[in-house]
């Protein structure tokens, strides 16, 4: 029970330390332990063992937390993923040959509505609002929990799979062991001091490889609080923060932004904040500065991806030298770059024993140095510094964005000649999504355009802005150009 057993190993663990708030309901530490533990006998008499894949798709909340932790606790495998994606699990439905969901009631209907369209009966739905699986009292005997060490999981066998957003034109399930797992973690909280006595506001998804490693399993292994909070509301995170004097913000830059436009209004107070962290995205020198001019915090770049975990972190005090980097490699963590000359931008490669061992149908990584597909440079002080991409990619507030996706499926619309997807930048987003679309039937309409869209991705895939136009900029060669 490896990652388990890493996570939940000191005394504080066993105590009545609050280990989770969620709406004003608090779960102890000893509480949460005893949950997952009868969690996991549930889906054990329910028929799930070792190397089954359940998947969980569920916002930051409690019910998250414990399926998380009861299937690792008898071998079977996490399968996450964003709760936004609509006909793109399917996918992820066959390649893993899932038999049962745990989800919300939201989430529930959507499901529903895909076992119609494809006949998945077999699979099993758990509503989290209409279910006793997470409650202690409904009728199982202490006997009936797997006591620890009673099930063998090997080290190297596989914990979670992660689905990436689908930059590569369908999201990617990335493989994590209880081994990679475990090291990854270990790197972060080596480099990063948390606490018991930290509480951590835990509102970015952690179905996003970011949040559950730097937030959920970095904060319980540390015996620290997490605030759950199901979606961000900049006045209602700031409160959370005023009221339990939050110690910890894993964030991204849009919501930093949203927060900058709140704390002008003198209600809330950031003094109890230790670490203000951003990643995901770029984080522009404007919200940092104006961030810092109202709360004198900083904000800490954090970087990292599915497949790598967190990479490095810029823990420096001084504003811009946070913003210009995104800090030095984690302990335990080796970052070199590879450039064709002294004066180009090279490929980031990292080497570390907590990254991921491969894709969902695909051949395993090397255990060497892996490419990130990031380009940037190391300075004189060891700072890492992010210079762009190697593939064409549009980031909307850290969620990926595959041009060549939305570009394949538009032009299937009879009523579309031609189209270019690009990423345009916007302030709270950092980009979204533009179409330049040659009609080729002048009745249709951006209306239908986006209905055309919604039935087959997630919101955030679908273009904000389409822009009509006669021609689209190409190359010598005829290849249209993303400008």
């Amino acid at each position: 029970m490896a990652i388990f057993n890493r996570v939940f190993n000191t005394p504080v663990h066993l105590s009545n330390h609050p280990a989770l708030k969620d709406s004003g309901q608090t779960i102890e530490y000893a509480d949460l332990v005893d949950i997952v533990k009868f969690t996991a006998s549930r889906l054990i008499s329910m028929g799930y063992r070792t190397a089954d894949k359940i998947l969980v798709l569920l916002p930051n909340c409690q019910e998250f937390v414990v399926s998380f932790f009861a299937i690792s606790y008898f071998g079977g495998i996490v399968v996450l993923a964003d709760t936004k994606l609509n006909e793109e699990l399917i996918g992820i439905i066959d390649e893993n040959n899932i038999k049962l969901i745990i989800t919300n009631s939201e989430c529930a209907s959507k499901i529903e509505r895909i076992k119609v369209q494809t006949g998945y009966d077999e699979i099993h739905v758990v509503d989290i609002e209409n279910s006793e699986l997470f409650s202690k009292e409904a009728g199982f005997n202490t006997n009936d929990i797997p006591k620890t060490g009673t099930i063998d999981i090997e080290a190297d066998a596989p914990a979670l799979i992660l689905y990436t957003s689908g930059s590569t034109g369908k999201p990617k399930g990335v493989i994590n062991t209880h081994r990679t797992l475990e090291a990854a973690l270990e790197n972060y909280q080596n480099t990063l001091p948390i606490t018991y006595t930290d509480k951590l506001v835990a509102v970015t998804p952690f179905f996003h490889s970011y949040a559950l490693g730097s937030c959920m399993l970095a904060g319980l292994a540390s015996g620290a609080t997490l605030l759950l909070q199901e979606s961000f509301q900049p006045r209602k995170i700031l409160k959370l923060i005023t009221e339990e004097r939050a110690t910890i913000f894993h964030g991204v830059p849009y919501m930093y932004n949203l927060l900058n436009q709140q704390i002008n209004s003198g209600e809330y107070s950031t003094n109890s904040i230790k670490f203000c962290i951003s990643a995901g995205a770029p984080l522009s020198a404007d919200v940092a500065n104006n961030f810092y001019s109202l709360t004198c915090k900083t904000i800490h770049q954090e970087y990292g991806s599915s497949e790598t975990g967190t990479i490095a972190i810029s823990l420096d005090e001084d504003p811009d030298v946070n913003v210009k980097s995104v800090g030095k490699p984690l302990n335990g963590v080796e970052v070199k770059v590879e450039r064709e000359n002294e004066d180009d931008a090279g490929v980031i490669y990292i080497r570390s024993p907590g990254h991921s061992i491969g894709y969902v149908g695909s051949e395993p990584f090397t255990r060497d140095w892996y490419a990130t597909g990031d380009l940037g440079m190391i300075d004189d002080h060891g700072r890492i510094h992010i210079l762009g991409r190697t593939k064409r990619l549009i980031n909307v507030a850290g969620l990926k964005v595959n041009p060549a996706e939305l570009e394949k499926h538009l032009l299937k619309h009879k009523g579309i000649g031609d189209v270019l997807v690009r990423g345009a930048k916007h302030e709270d987003f950092g980009e979204i999504v533009e179409a330049l679309i040659i009609r080729c039937d002048e009745s249709i309409t951006e209306e239908q355009i986006i209905k055309f869209c919604q039935q087959h991705f997630a919101a955030y895939k679908i273009p904000k802005r389409i822009i009509w136009v006669d021609s689209l900029p190409k190359s010598g060669t005829g290849k249209t150009l993303n400008i």
